[in-house]
């Protein structure tokens, strides 16, 4: 794990944008709303997302089209106990999401994933969002695993920062699947162990891993190998 620091400013979006900032990474424009008069001062045109400064797997998450949408959720939220909510330009295009294990600064483990139809999890190599996520590391000398949300604007094609995870992530599993144990690769490096050598990136598409023996079943008879670490019983 990171530090505790660290990780309260990743965790929380305004403090992580701010971050972002300040290390001159890509993000969208983002304001704090404390309370309800600041809804009228923003600078940010619509459309926006509005997002509670923490929160997880999109709760409280709002597309915001109009000015009267934008008044009626700011007021929703002006007392939440969270400590408010921040707005943020909402960007056309797509979603990606890039997951790490650093060493004190260094990536040594990663893998870029996008979903796919019928919940699919695409494992892609992007060289753009490796170095993205590199950059961050380096910067803020992160050690353990992050797992961060991109997005990249259809207009140009280019990626920026939407949200960071400092910790095992929902969909890790896809990646077990796939061959890339982040947690047996993490008790590897506490062991001092070169991961350059023991690491290879995935480029695979992953199926719908539903906790069934439904889906385990499918998933087995269609060909998927069996995740690092289990037998084939």
């Amino acid at each position: 794990m990171c530090e505790p620091d660290l990780f309260e400013e990743l965790y929380d979006k305004w403090r992580f944008a701010k971050l972002l900032e300040k290390l001159s990474l890509p993000h969208p424009p983002t304001e704090l709303i404390r309370d309800f008069q600041d809804v009228g001062r923003s600078k940010i045109s619509l459309p926006i997302l509005i997002k509670p400064t923490q929160g997880e797997n999109g709760d409280e998450i709002e597309k915001i089209t109009t000015d009267a949408e934008l008044r009626r959720a700011a007021a929703a939220r002006a007392n939440s106990p969270i400590g408010g909510s921040i707005i943020q330009s909402f960007v056309a295009g797509s979603d990606i999401d890039i997951s790490l294990l650093a060493d004190h600064g260094r990536v040594v483990a990663w893998t870029i994933q996008q979903r796919a139809r019928n919940g699919v999890m695409r494992f892609i190599n992007r060289t753009d969002i490796l170095e993205l996520g590199q950059d961050l590391v380096r910067k803020t000398n992160y050690h353990g695993v992050i797992h961060l949300d991109l997005r990249v604007d259809q207009r140009n094609g280019k990626a920026f920062f939407v949200d960071a995870n400092p910790r095992f992530w929902g969909s890790l599993k896809y990646s077990v699947w796939s061959g890339v144990n982040f947690l047996e690769l993490g008790l590897r490096m506490m062991e001092g162990k070169d991961l350059s050598r023991q690491f290879t990136p995935i480029v695979t598409d992953c199926p719908n891993l539903a906790i069934t023996p439904r889906w385990l079943w499918r998933a087995l008879l269609g060909g998927w190998p069996v995740p690092r670490g289990l037998t084939d019983a």
